[in-house]
């Protein structure tokens, strides 16, 4: 018996066996059933709070439907401009009005769920709940209201395009007329904006200056002109929508121009936000209606790519820092290192120009070729840096300082880099050592000069091998220069006899032998002879030197060339049995052992 009396406690104090539902006779009434209720409610003499309450609630629920019949939506054909205007206008009033019902259907919606939460925790005897089913049945029509205004001017919004496209098509736009009205709004619009900011200016001043009472009155005046400020914007967007649809009349495909400003410009309103989803469903039923799918796809991709083009251009211009009071943006820097990194390219191209031309002309000669090509191509650089500077906004007569900041650079490593560029300007000016020409730096080095550049000379050696030589080094050390006026050179070639021979024989026969041999490259004229000399006695050896000129290419080939005189020198010799010695010794013995000597003489 206990258990089951608290079996029946434990289910009477379970909320779902005695909680209670919506009333539907009370949610879904009509107004004669809630005036007879509030009639019932008013012979009350002494109402309490909830009383009072639901009579508010009554006479709110009477009224509900009278406000839906007095929240028409009618939109017509627009016959001339001003209509036309009117009608858009209209329709971004109804779609901020549309967006505003939209939110209160929303709370309507969460009030009426909390409430029908409250009524299932209530006892029916709970003097309340009359209240609260008549604040469901108040939330529960009032969302009904909401949505049927949200559908309606929703279907209304939907039959604009067709509104629009009717009145666009006998409407005479008159294009002159709409540019002239924009570029008034453009102006006007600039000015409001200026005298925005002096009005905020004056006002911080006064702030400052601690006068909030006058400070208060200007913020009332800054209001005023912020709001003036959406009406001109509100304007600008009734032009641009009026051009957007002259250009649709004419199958334009600038509408896609004017329907990116118009989207644009709606970012400066409140509620632009709001309009634009219904506005770009009327430009994009009205432009597909007027030009096609295929090419409101096109135009809308060209337009997008444009959107994404204007997008970069104005990131590359934001400014980064101010040099000289001019901002640097990034795509200053991008200009400037195109133009300094193109005159390397252009430089190359002038070195091609310059040896194709001189290539025709003989009278060029390799080192004056070498001389245009090098100094051309250094000014195009240098012109080219000058040019990048004045871009980024760096003042030329500011130079002294960049040339202040390298000295001390110079003073800290560089003097090297700066001394072989000078170095490279003297050997090609001064030309005592040109491109084409035979030095030799050392007996180890030595062959064509093959280029002369800024910072060093490139030698090409007779075993096909380029070094790069540092140009202060051609500057500073001694330096010999086989073709520097001519190609003539003069060739000693060494050799001995033995002691015994007749020295005019040797030099009769040398030479003889010199004059018959088919060497077309030796030289001779009235200074330049070619000579057998004797010019010292050895321990072993009469020395002699054959002194050969040369003029050709072979003066570069040492080697080689004496290499050539020597086996003509060793032949004519070996011909006329004129001995060749070599080194002998004479061995003088001071003491020598008995035995040893024994020994020796035996044998």
């Amino acid at each position: 018996m206990i258990r089951a009396t608290l079996f029946l406690f434990i289910l009477l104090l379970h909320p779902a066996l005695w909680a209670s539902d919506i009333n539907k006779t009370i949610s879904n009434g009509d107004q004669a059933f809630y005036g007879k209720l509030l009639h019932g409610l008013e012979k009350n003499k002494h109402p309490s709070e909830e009383i009072t309450l639901q009579k508010n609630l009554l006479h709110r629920l009477i009224n509900l439907n009278s406000k839906l019949k007095s929240d028409p939506v009618e939109f017509t054909v627009p016959k001339d401009r001003a209509s036309y205007s009117k009608l858009f206008a209209y329709f971004i009033e109804q779609t901020v009005l549309k967006h505003t019902q939209k939110q209160r259907l929303i709370e309507m919606t969460q009030h009426k769920e909390l409430i029908n939460d409250q009524i299932s925790l209530m006892h029916n005897s709970d003097p309340a709940m009359m209240s609260r089913q008549l604040e469901y049945a108040f939330y529960h029509k009032a969302e009904k209201i909401y949505r049927t205004k949200v559908e309606r001017r929703q279907k209304a919004i939907e039959t604009l395009p067709a509104l629009f496209l009717q009145g666009m098509s006998h409407r005479i736009f008159d294009n002159k007329e709409l540019q002239e009205d924009i570029k008034l709004m453009t102006s006007e619009f600039t000015k409001l904006d200026e005298k925005i900011k002096k009005v905020k200016l004056e006002q911080d001043r006064l702030n400052l200056l601690e006068k909030n009472s006058e400070a208060s009155r200007l913020s009332e005046k800054i209001k005023q002109l912020q709001d003036k400020r959406q009406n001109f914007i509100q304007e600008k967007t009734v032009i641009l929508f009026e051009l957007f649809s002259m250009a649709l009349k004419n199958k334009s495909t600038e509408a896609f121009d004017y329907e990116d400003q118009l989207m644009s410009e709606l970012k400066g309103l409140h509620n632009g936000s709001v309009v634009s989803e219904d506005l770009a469903f009327i430009l994009k039923t009205m432009s597909t209606e007027t030009l096609g799918t295929a090419k409101r796809i096109s135009g809308a991709f060209m337009s997008e790519v444009g959107n994404v083009l204007s997008n970069i251009w104005k990131f590359i211009n934001k400014p980064i820092v101010m040099i000289n009071e001019a901002p640097l943006t990034l795509f200053k820097i991008i200009v400037s290192l195109i133009i300094f990194f193109s005159s390397f390219y252009l430089g190359s191209l002038y070195k091609k120009f310059i040896n194709h031309y001189t290539r025709k002309k003989r009278s060029f000669k390799r080192t004056t070729k070498t001389l245009l090509a090098n100094i051309g191509n250094y000014i195009i650089i240098i012109s080219a840096l000058f040019l990048s500077l004045n871009v980024l906004g760096i003042n030329l007569t500011s130079i002294a300082l960049i040339a202040g900041a390298l000295s001390v650079g110079i003073g800290f490593g560089l003097q090297n880099i700066v001394s072989n560029f000078v170095s490279g300007l003297i050997l090609m000016f001064e030309r005592s050592i040109k491109v084409g020409d035979f030095i030799e730096i050392n007996e180890q080095l030595r062959g064509h000069v093959m280029d002369i550049r800024m910072r060093s000379t490139t030698i090409n050696t007779n075993s096909n091998i380029d070094v790069i030589v540092p140009n202060q080094d051609l500057i500073q050390k001694h330096v010999i220069n086989w073709t520097m006026s001519d190609d003539i050179r003069r060739f000693d070639v060494p050799f001995g006899v033995a002691y015994g021979t007749d020295p005019q024989k040797v030099i009769d026969v040398v030479l003889e032998a010199l004059h018959k041999s088919k060497f077309d490259d030796i030289y001779e004229d009235n200074d330049k002879k070619c000579r057998v000399v004797m010019n010292g006695m050895n321990e072993s050896s009469v020395d002699f030197e054959l002194l050969v000129w040369l003029k050709g290419e072979n003066i570069l080939y040492a080697k080689r060339t004496m290499s050539r005189f020597l086996v003509l020198v060793y032949n004519t010799l070996y011909q006329h049995n004129i001995s060749i010695p070599f080194p002998q010794r004479d061995l003088h013995l001071r003491s020598v052992d008995k035995d040893a000597l024994i020994q020796i003489t035996s044998k």
